[in-house]
């Protein structure tokens, strides 16, 4: 008997499959294509092994382009490409002329900032693959390029505690090497930038060098700034703190960085705040700590004293050298930023604060330094005078900055204070500054960016309030501030704005467009907001004029569901913007009952809260 084959359901499920395996092998030869572009090499003839970049594909501007981003240290007729996977490549410009290049030819007479068809061609001249091509290059700009031992980024990014070991050379403007040598370590660093597509890095020389003019070190920043598209404010605020004469101003300068070939972004390349002769000169605690114990400080134990509470210290149980006075380098930080280093102490307010310098710090010295700004914090709130123990001078520098330049994250985070041995001062000091990408109106909070508002260093989610009870409870510190403001800051400002406060202090890049289209838009829209930064400055200007010269009073508004926020506003002005309140409810003044919202004219202090 025969049997019966049922033919219909193979037959079908083959011709299910056939669009499939025409996907897969579409998809196969699209990745094998796209290699061939991933395999072209720009080099410089004078140092092929690290002086090579490759292309990038343009996927922000529907472009469908090819670039190569060339740094300004390339000699455009001194460059050879590479490739592989095809016998040449063919250029066809504008007016349909081509351009022959067998592999490593000199790639000369290529225009720059001028769209080609770029042919991926085989030993008859078929094509294999086509594409746009586009080659533009840096203008005076250093380049800085860092090859890892894995030849890629992917496992520092997978997590910011990956480091790995790198080759690095420095160029200068001029072509001149200022650095070329091992990197101990490239690794991620910064907080809420190091989730964003462009990353910030921390870098570690194989020994202590000078880079760009700047001090000598072995530790670096890599800022990326990817949240200021203006590009300019962290480096134009630091120039402002550097004019107050603030003992140190970590320096910084642009770069641009190559990471294995890949074209990563202008960046600044950026001094650390960091105890060292060079950099942050007050005495070494952190040194003194490893001659006077056996071993190294690391393999101590941690010990903690009222651990997650106010009052919280916690220090290593490792020996004290005799005088533990300093020097101290500490950050006001909050949640899990602040647990992330062994050696932090809490005040009985609960501000956190975390102790950069010794890194391993006796309990002890925790104890020490931790009781000096408990005292700071308690004679702020009392009206008290403080002079004993905090450089009121530094704090009114500190603060005029960071109210001036309406800084997110001032007083909450990235908010330094040191205090060196009492043998040399005896006082703790505010400072230094660091880390102003979202300020300058790009706080992204348009209660802070409102340039008609003061806010105390108080805006941030978690707060302090010892500047606001010296600006409000202290009438020295309120002297000093505002003779600070007339004789130092004021001057400074508007210098800047008479000169010109956007290119010729901040010395970006103009003809750089590279940025603009490897991350952030367009170099129009980068324009624009740079001249945004300028225009906020003469606002805000205009603002503490009406303050410290026209002496206009300034009303406080408390909010008293937001723990710690309080708002200044002149008398007799609307509010202006404040923060959002929960969904069904609005800001209620609490004396009268009356909503207040952002046209509500304010002429005396009041206390808001939500209500219905």
């Amino acid at each position: 008997m025969m049997r019966k084959v049922r033919i219909m359901p193979v037959v079908l499920l083959l011709l299910a499959l056939i669009p499939l395996v025409l996907i897969i092998k579409y998809l196969g030869n699209d990745q094998e294509e796209t290699k061939l572009f991933d395999s072209v090499r720009i080099s410089d003839n004078s140092d092929k092994d690290i002086l090579s970049i490759g292309l990038h594909y343009d996927t922000n501007h529907d472009s469908d382009t090819w670039y190569a981003f060339l740094p300004s240290v390339f000699d455009p007729q001194n460059i050879h490409l590479s490739f592989k996977g095809c016998d040449h490549i063919e250029l066809e410009d504008i007016n349909g002329v081509h351009y022959s290049f067998d592999n490593n030819d000199r790639f000369k007479d290529v225009r720059q900032n001028e769209t080609y068809y770029i042919e991926f061609c085989d030993k008859r001249g078929g094509v294999i693959k086509k594409g746009k091509f586009m080659m533009m290059q840096s203008k005076k700009v250093p380049a800085l390029f860092i090859n890892t031992e894995s030849g890629s980024l992917d496992y520092i990014h997978s997590s910011k505690k990956h480091s790995e070991v790198a080759e690095m050379l420095l160029k200068n403007t001029d072509g001149n090497i200022e650095y070329r040598g091992r990197l101990s370590s490239i690794k991620g660093r910064g907080n809420t930038t190091w989730g964003y597509d462009k990353r910030p890095y921390a870098i570690i020389l194989e020994k202590s060098t000078s880079l760009l003019g700047m001090s000598r070190s072995k530790n670096w920043a890599l800022i990326a700034n990817y949240v200021d598209r203006s590009e300019i404010r962290d480096r134009f605020v630091k120039y402002i703190a550097g004019q107050m004469d603030m003992k140190f101003v970590p320096g910084c300068e642009y770069v641009d960085l190559y990471c294995n070939g890949e074209y990563r972004g202008l960046y600044l390349l950026s001094e650390k705040n960091e105890v060292d002769k060079q950099r942050l000169d007050i005495e070494d605690l952190q040194l003194k700590n490893r001659r006077v114990n056996v071993k190294p400080l690391g393999e101590y134990s941690a010990v903690s004293v009222n651990a997650s509470d106010p009052g919280e210290r916690r220090g290593f149980d490792i020996s004290s050298p005799e005088d533990i006075t300093g020097g101290y380098l500490f950050e006001k930080n909050y949640s899990d930023r602040y647990t992330r280093f062994p050696s932090r102490f809490r005040l009985n307010s609960g501000e956190k604060y975390c102790i950069r310098s010794p890194y391993n710090a006796s309990m002890e010295e925790v104890e020490y330094i931790a009781g000096i700004m408990q005292k700071i914090e308690d004679g702020a709130a009392e009206g008290e005078d403080v002079s004993e123990y905090a450089d009121l001078k530094s704090f009114a520098d500190k603060y005029l900055l960071e109210e001036f330049v309406a800084n997110e994250a001032s007083g909450a985070t990235s908010s330094f204070f040191y205090k060196d041995s009492d043998r040399v001062d005896s006082h703790v000091f505010a400072g230094p500054a660091w880390d102003y990408d979202k300020c300058l109106g790009n706080a992204m909070n348009p209660m802070i960016d409102d340039v008609r508002h003061m806010t105390f260093l108080t805006a941030h989610a978690s707060n302090t309030k010892i500047f606001f009870n010296l600006v409000t409870k202290n009438e020295d510190f309120r002297t000093i501030v505002r003779d600070e403001y007339l004789n130092v800051f004021r001057p400074i400002i508007q210098k800047i704005i008479n000169d010109g406060i956007v290119y010729e202090y901040a010395k970006i890049p103009t003809t750089d467009e590279m940025e603009p289209l490897r991350w952030q838009g367009n170099i129009d829209n980068v324009k624009n907001v740079v001249e945004d930064v300028e225009q906020f400055s003469i606002g805000r200007l205009k603002f503490f004029d009406d303050i410290f010269i026209d002496n206009d009073d300034v009303c406080i508004i408390t909010f008293d569901d937001r723990t710690g926020l309080e708002l200044g506003v002149i008398s007799g002005e609307a509010i202006g913007e404040l923060p959002p309140a929960d969904e069904g409810s609005k800001w209620i003044n609490e004396a009268n009952g009356e909503e207040i919202n952002e046209m509500s004219v304010i002429t005396e202090s009041i206390t808001v809260k939500q209500g219905k």
